[in-house]
């Protein structure tokens, strides 16, 4: 199951949300998920600025030392042609 947002607040910057969950179909109870939000600013007409916050989490990792909850901030810089 998932969603995916995408909102435009002016003609140069643009937000976007992506969530994702996964239920476990052989194991009741374990699960994992996976949201996206990213913000994206055109600068010129060809370079733009990006920045995502991305959080997966796994109910049950497959072994004891693995996190269940991974947060990661990204940033970029996207060039059209």
């Amino acid at each position: 199951m998932g969603e995916k947002l995408e909102l435009g607040f002016t003609g140069r910057v643009r937000l976007e949300h992506f969530f994702s969950f996964y239920p476990n179909l052989t194991v009741a109870g374990q699960y994992r998920f996976e949201a996206i939000t990213t913000v994206r600013t055109r600068l010129f007409s060809c370079l733009s600025l990006k920045g995502s916050l991305v959080d997966r989490f796994l109910s049950r990792p497959p072994v004891a030392t693995i996190q269940k909850n991974e947060v990661a901030f990204t940033k970029g810089m996207g060039v059209n042609f």
